[in-house]
């Protein structure tokens, strides 16, 4: 039994596939990756491609026209229709122009949609592997409908079918005269000869309703272009979803970019009345938050997706112990932008190879407004206290967004399901909340432990507890939570040495010993000084005197924030 070395999706192998199949040839089938490079396959064929035929007693056959000829030669007298013509000058331009075809369409279609959607995903970056080029897509997309009509060159070109026969002559109507082409008037003629091309080098499936067919119908090519994926939308959007979950994202939802035009109202009230505090980059960036058409106005979808990081026990319990340190669930775990950005940008390839188009990926870090987006894409709503609450996940859902081009089918957005109830605005310890759906972040006991760099205000010290950072109340009190379950990320779950640290552990903290402790954790990202500024105040409101000893150390540090601090840690201590 022969052997092929070919690739599942190479165009030149699907074409050698498909002659075996019309030579009724059984052949073994390996898979060859030809950027692999590998030894053994070299030795068959030291230019390093696909397709190679082995057959027995006979060299390495390589190249899909040579292997064409062979099996012509080997097997083309057994067939009750030939696929190439009998005569040698018909045979030559058969030949000829299935050459040009193949090589010409695999150069410019084929080839780089080929690589480009399937290759690339398995090859090493060394090798030319990664994200696939939307350019070369968008090309070898638009390259194939343009000049490839396969009825014209067989209509070009005489030499295609056998001389006018006696058969031929009587089926064919037009009694056109032979002047060793094909007549322009005989029809006959010229759909054998378009059919006899066809058959010859598989390069279309014409039918005789539609003989202008492009060569989209490629057989090489038409599954990797023309899928049902890449032209129903709604069946791209079901793969999505799979996809997605795939990449461990627990929901995902679509909206448009000009779904949240109340946004940039909210914010610039937000901004007016001062309550970012320090986050001047909020301001900075207000007109391009407030509407994501700003941000790019090409994109056509905003692909929300959300990924669980609920707690397996009560936040608040930590709260009772005043001598430890209340870090935010969030931040007990690896740092979730690089967890969910490396997984977002593999979505977005996979979309991309799916489907084409051009992607942007942001987590948290850009001008975008991912709660009203994610409210807008039915994840959920946002609640009283401003922060998005899902039926399934409660308060507990991490946030990435996916802009592209293509026009995907929108969610319906999530309404609010809050009632009358307003347990996260009573449970705030320093009253945050002006009203309902209005946070004030210079009161907010996540903005203090995080963004100010500077002093906390005396008055707001006291009420800050144990919390060193970030703050969970608002959150952990929803009820909405009682439908949530613990989340299945094993790098988002708490560390041993986060969940409840030791205040007087923490006090001991040098900056090496701080970058050690909080390695990929979102803690680092405020420093040893602002957070040691936060521990000498859970110190100060401990009331545990043998903790008094760590904040006088700590007068002298070389931190002015820090020596600040501490004598508010003495003292209360």
């Amino acid at each position: 039994m022969p052997t092929l070395f070919h690739h599942t999706f190479c165009p030149h192998s699907r074409f050698v596939r498909l002659a075996l199949g019309e030579h009724s040839v059984a052949v073994r089938l390996i898979e060859e990756r030809t950027w692999e490079r590998r030894h053994d396959f070299l030795v068959l064929n030291p230019a390093g491609t696909t397709p190679v035929l082995i057959d027995e007693g006979q060299p390495p056959i390589p190249g899909a026209a040579i292997i064409a000829e062979y099996l012509d030669e080997m097997y083309g007298s057994n067939l009750e229709r030939p696929l190439l013509p009998g005569e040698p000058g018909p045979r030559v331009e058969v030949r000829r122009l299935m050459s040009w075809f193949n090589d010409k369409f695999f150069a410019e279609v084929s080839g780089p949609l080929v690589t480009e959607r399937f290759y690339k995903r398995h090859m090493p970056v060394d090798a030319g592997g990664g994200a696939p080029d939307t350019d070369a897509i968008r090309s070898g997309e638009e390259q194939h409908p343009l000049s490839y009509r396969l009825y014209r060159l067989a209509g070009a070109r005489a030499r295609l079918a056998c001389r006018r026969s006696a058969d031929l002559r009587r089926s064919c109507r037009c009694r056109a005269p032979v002047r060793g082409r094909l007549s322009g008037r005989c029809a006959v003629e010229r759909r054998r000869s378009r059919q006899e091309l066809v058959r010859a080098g598989e390069v279309a499936t014409l039918v005789p309703s539609d003989p202008g067919r492009d060569a989209g119908r490629h057989s090489a090519v038409e599954d990797l272009r023309g899928s049902r994926l890449l032209n129903d939308p709604a069946a791209l959007k079901t793969a999505l979803i799979a996809a997605a979950r795939e990449h461990s994202f627990d929901v995902v939802g679509i909206t448009r970019p000009d779904s949240i035009p109340q946004a940039a109202g909210r914010l610039q009230q937000f901004l007016a009345e001062g309550a970012h505090g320090d986050m001047d980059w909020l301001a900075s960036t207000a007109e391009r938050r407030g509407d994501p058409r700003a941000i790019w106005p090409e994109a056509r979808s905003v692909i929300m997706v959300g990924m669980n990081y609920g707690p397996a026990g009560d936040p608040l319990a930590i709260l009772q112990q005043r001598s430890h340190g209340a870090i935010s669930v969030y931040a007990q775990g690896d740092d979730y932008h690089e967890i969910i950005k490396p997984r977002l940008k593999a979505l977005a390839r996979w979309l991309i190879a799916q489907a084409g188009g051009d992607v942007k990926v942001f987590v948290d870090t850009a001008a975008v407004m991912e709660k009203p987006l994610a409210e807008a894409a039915g994840l959920g709503w946002q609640g009283k206290h401003t922060n998005l609450v899902s039926r399934q996940h409660g308060s507990w859902l991490f946030l990435g967004a996916i802009f592209t081009t293509l026009d995907l089918p929108p969610d319906t957005p999530d309404t609010d399901h809050c009632g009358t109830c307003h347990k996260c605005l009573d449970i705030c310890p320093t009253a945050a909340f002006p009203a309902p759906y209005r946070l004030d972040a210079r009161r907010c006991i996540s903005y203090l432990t995080i963004e100010h760099k500077g002093p906390i205000a005396r008055e707001l010290r006291p009420l800050m507890g144990n919390r060193i950072y970030g703050c969970d109340d608002c959150l952990a009190v929803c009820p909405w939570n009682k439908y949530a379950q613990a989340g299945r990320e094993a790098k988002l779950a708490a560390r041993e040495t986060l969940a409840a640290p030791a205040l007087s552990d923490l006090a001991r903290l040098d900056d090496a010993a701080f970058r050690k402790l909080f390695a990929k954790s979102p803690v680092k990202r405020i420093g040893r000084d602002r957070f040691l500024r936060n521990v000498l105040i859970a110190i100060g409101n401990s009331g545990d005197v043998a903790l008094a000893d760590d904040a006088e150390r700590l007068l002298a540090d070389a931190s002015p924030l820090v020596r600040g601090a501490a004598v508010v840690g003495a003292r209360a201590a």
